[in-house]
Parts: C-alpha cells; structure tokens; sequence
C-alpha cells in the first residue's frame, strides 16, 4: 500500500515545504502537509486483480490575512488535485474544510478523499 501513496508524497512534495503521514506536530508550520490515511478496502475483481479503494484526507495551514490565505489555499487545492489526477486512475475529493484561525493569522485546510488502483 506505502508504494502506491508514495508517488502522491513525492508528488505533493513540490508544493508544500514538508509532506509527512500523521505527524500532526507538522501542522504547527505553515506549508507542511500531513496525510493521514483512513482505510484502505479491497475488492476482488478476479483471482488475479484486485481493486483497492483508500479513504485518506490531506491537512495544512497557510499564513497571511483570510483574503490571501483562501486564495492561496484554492492554488493548493488546485495542485493536490493534480497530483492526484497524474498519481491515480480514480480520485474523489467528498469535502474539504477551512477554519481561519484570526490570533494566529492561519488558514488550516483538511481535505477528505478517496483514490483507488488495481494490483
């Protein structure tokens, strides 16, 4: 399972200044990533191909006023979602969150999704 997320880390790794799974002390820092992965489910397609579908999501925060951090978070949004379609066959996003911390001046963005490859 590591091997196929590994292209998505690597891939979001041109984006953000650190890409890490479930280090959450990554998001004290604007511009870290972390990835935290929920489930993976297999389906058997046939004795030899088996279909996996992982549920996954994605956090991270940006500095500066609300204006510039939303704005710069639709970039980011755009990237992942690149990285995604050039990484795998099928993705989904199904949400993505925002809360604007005002005292700290950060935007943290948790976005859920669904990948899936064959093996």
């Amino acid at each position: 399972m590591y091997s196929q997320i590994q292209p998505l880390i690597t891939g979001l790794q041109a984006y953000f200044d650190n890409v890490s799974l479930t280090d959450d002390k990554a998001l004290q820092k604007p511009n870290n990533a972390v990835i935290f992965i929920d489930r993976v489910v297999p389906e058997y397609l046939t004795s030899s191909r088996i279909r996996k579908t992982c549920e996954m999501a994605i956090m991270f925060s940006i500095d500066g006023t609300a204006d510039t951090a939303y704005q710069t978070a639709d970039t980011k949004i755009a990237d992942i979602e690149s990285v995604l379609e050039s990484s795998f066959n099928y993705y989904e996003i199904q949400e993505i969150q925002f809360g604007y911390v005002n005292n700290l001046h950060r935007l943290f963005v948790f976005a859920q999704f669904t990948i899936q490859w064959e093996e």
